[in-house]
């Protein structure tokens, strides 16, 4: 099996949905008593899709661990880290610091629909080989 091992992408599964209670956590303990309710949304908003990138991250693992799609579950992989990264670090960087990073986050969310878009495409690739 080449690229990157299936346990890397569990891996980043687990530490990304960690990350993901735990900041939705901050966000409804931490930043609503501080009165902020603009930085609760944001940071809110980055924990949701941040789990969103962490169903793609456990597609790969499945897939890659399968025997399936070896070159595009690391591509799906790789466009939900890109997308958690650009996407969900530049909403909790505004929420918490003000950073003026709005700019990552389109190119974030393309990255996270790309990667749904790996997924429709692995599926049309098993109906095509007659899998149910």
């Amino acid at each position: 099996m080449k690229g990157i091992p299936w346990g890397v992408w569990l891996a980043l599964a687990g530490v990304n949905g960690f990350l993901s209670v735990a900041m939705g956590a901050f966000a409804a303990h931490g930043l609503e008593a501080m009165g902020d309710s603009h930085a609760v949304m944001l940071v809110e908003k980055a924990a949701r899709y941040q789990m969103y990138g962490v169903l793609g991250l456990l597609i790969s693992a499945w897939t890659k661990g399968q025997g399936m799609f070896i070159l595009l579950s690391d591509v799906l992989g790789c466009l939900n880290i890109i997308a958690i990264l650009l996407f969900c670090g530049s909403l909790v960087l505004i929420a918490l610091f003000g950073a003026p990073v709005a700019f990552l986050a389109p190119f974030g969310g393309t990255a996270m629909l790309a990667g749904w878009l790996v997924v429709v495409w692995m599926g049309i690739r098993v109906i095509r080989r007659g899998g149910v």
